[in-house]
C-alpha cells in the first residue's frame, strides 16, 4: 500500500503549509513516519527561549484529544448542536471522499481502514442523491412502456420503505 500524499494548494487553506509549521514545532525526535502524530502542547511558556517548539515528546491521549476537540468547537463558532468528536474528522474525510466519487479502495488507503465494509459504514446520501433518487421513483413513466406494466410497477414501488417516508404515506 502506497502512504498517502498531499500536495501543495497555493492560497490560505495550503494544507502543506499548515503541516509544515506544525511540523517545525514538533521535536525533531518526533519527526518520524511512526512518531504520534497528536503529541501535547508545550505548557512552559514560549518567552522562555530554551526551545522554540510548541510540543513535547509525549503523546496525548484520547480524553485530551476530546477536550481539545472541545476548545476548537467552541473557538472555531461552529455548530453547537453538532457533536463533534475525536472521531469526527476521520468521519468527514471518507464522506467527503465517497461523494466525490472516489472508489472505497482508494479511501481504504488515505483513511487507513483495512476493508471496504468499514468505508461503507460512513455512508449517507447527500440532499442531491435523495432528490436525484426521488425524482427517478416520482416518474416511472418515463421508462414504462405502458400502462399494464405501470399497473404493475406502481403497487411495488409505492410499497417501498423510501417512498413511504418521502410522501408520508
Amino acid at each position: 500500500m502506497n502512504a498517502p500524499k498531499m500536495y501543495e494548494y497555493p492560497g490560505d487553506r495550503n494544507s502543506l503549509a499548515f503541516y509544515d509549521l506544525y511540523a517545525s514545532k514538533r521535536p525533531s525526535e518526533y519527526s518520524a513516519p511512526d512518531s504520534p502524530f497528536y503529541i501535547a502542547p508545550r505548557t512552559i511558556p514560549l518567552d522562555d527561549k530554551r526551545s522554540d517548539k510548541w510540543y513535547i515528546k509525549q503523546k496525548i491521549g484520547e480524553r485530551k484529544l476530546s477536550n481539545i476537540m472541545k476548545i476548537m468547537k467552541e473557538k472555531g463558532d461552529l455548530n453547537k448542536d453538532k457533536r463533534l468528536t475525536n472521531h469526527s474528522a476521520r468521519k468527514y474525510l471518507v464522506q467527503k471522499l465517497c461523494k466525490n466519487d472516489i472508489q472505497n479502495t482508494d479511501i481504504m488507503q488515505i483513511s487507513g481502514h483495512k476493508s471496504v465494509t468499514s468505508v461503507n459504514n460512513y455512508s449517507s446520501m447527500d440532499e442531491d442523491k435523495h432528490r436525484k433518487i426521488s425524482n427517478i421513483l416520482s416518474n416511472p413513466t418515463e421508462n414504462v412502456q405502458n400502462v399494464a406494466d405501470l399497473s404493475i410497477l406502481l403497487p411495488v414501488l409505492l410499497s417501498l420503505p423510501y417512498l413511504n417516508y418521502m410522501f408520508r404515506l
